[in-house]
């Protein structure tokens, strides 16, 4: 159970610190919008309740509790097992489907809930005013149920007309998906390839734009270069769909050293996060998968492109 506490105090600290200092110049506390999304593989179902009152209801693995929008202020959160949910099934891999997955989550409008009444365990922080916050939860290499989180800004500003903005974090934890390089694959690509934004969890940001020479029918624009796990960056680029390919070793070339190709959408003034995991915990079964989480939705798998002739 311990690691399950870490687990949700993690997201919460992360929430707080992201956004320190926003607050309306009048005083008035304001309100925050902020969205956590469950990508922590083997971590089972939760209730969140928000100062006494249930806020979201049996969040599982691939699902997001939705854009709330919240008080700024002085916040009492209350995190317990969601006692009514499935197991974690997941996503299914190549020649397989996933197992059931438990009652998603969704945020509800309950004043009291008897899921309050004996948390796990209880936490008062201050959110800020004006954030606008996706939380992704992943699993780390530290054992059963260790988890950290990405905390992605959805900020628009300062984005040129017809780009979108792009969060990338590494969550996918594997030996040998430590590091990667990521290229944009897409036929016709080529030329700018955004702008390197900071990295986050202490990480340098990527080095984005260098574009790659063509190699066989694979035009490969590389759009970040040794991203480590735990890491994240953020780049502009224009609207479109991007044939993204994830490079195992960080060092190989491309296309050899493809691991992975998945179709991310990049939208005009939309900012996308994207978080690469792993759903498979051994090392002779590697299931990297590539979510995308747009808005308040559910993270949407990422699939492979269509084959062409």
């Amino acid at each position: 159970m311990r690691s399950s506490k870490s687990f949700w105090l993690a997201i919460v600290a992360a929430a707080a610190l992201a956004a320190m200092g926003c607050k309306d110049s009048d005083g008035d506390p304001g309100t925050a919008s902020v969205n956590v999304t469950h990508l922590a593989w083997t971590i089972p179902a939760v209730d969140i309740c928000i100062n006494g009152a249930l806020a979201v209801d049996g969040l599982a693995y691939g699902e997001s509790s939705g854009s709330a929008t919240v008080t700024a202020g002085q916040t009492t959160i209350e995190i317990s097992l969601d006692t009514g949910a499935g197991g974690n099934g997941g996503n299914g891999g190549a020649g397989g489907d996933g197992g059931a997955a438990g009652t998603p989550g969704a945020i509800v409008t309950k004043q009291t809930s008897s899921d309050c009444a004996e948390p796990e365990f209880s936490v008062t922080t201050t959110i800020p005013a004006n954030a606008d916050l996706t939380i992704a939860a992943y699993r780390t290499e530290g054992g059963d149920n260790a988890v950290n989180v990405f905390v992605f800004d959805n900020s628009t500003t300062n984005l040129a007309t017809g780009d979108g903005r792009v969060n990338v974090g590494h969550g996918a934890d594997a030996d040998a998906l430590e590091t990667v390089d990521v290229y944009d694959i897409t036929v016709g690509a080529g030329g700018n390839g955004g702008n390197g934004g900071a990295g986050g969890n202490g990480g340098a940001g990527g080095t984005l734009g260098s574009v790659i020479a063509k190699q066989g029918d694979v035009n490969c624009t590389e759009l970040i270069n040794d991203l480590t796990f735990e890491e994240q960056v953020t780049a502009d680029l224009p609207q479109g769909d991007y044939d993204l390919a994830v490079v195992v070793p960080a060092d190989g070339t491309c296309p050899e050293n493809i691991a992975l190709v998945r179709v991310a959408p990049v939208g005009a003034a939309v900012t996308t996060n994207l978080v690469v995991v792993n759903e498979d915990t051994t090392e002779i079964a590697l299931n990297p998968q590539i979510y995308a989480i747009i808005g308040g939705t559910n993270p949407l798998l990422l699939e492979a492109p269509a084959e062409t002739e």
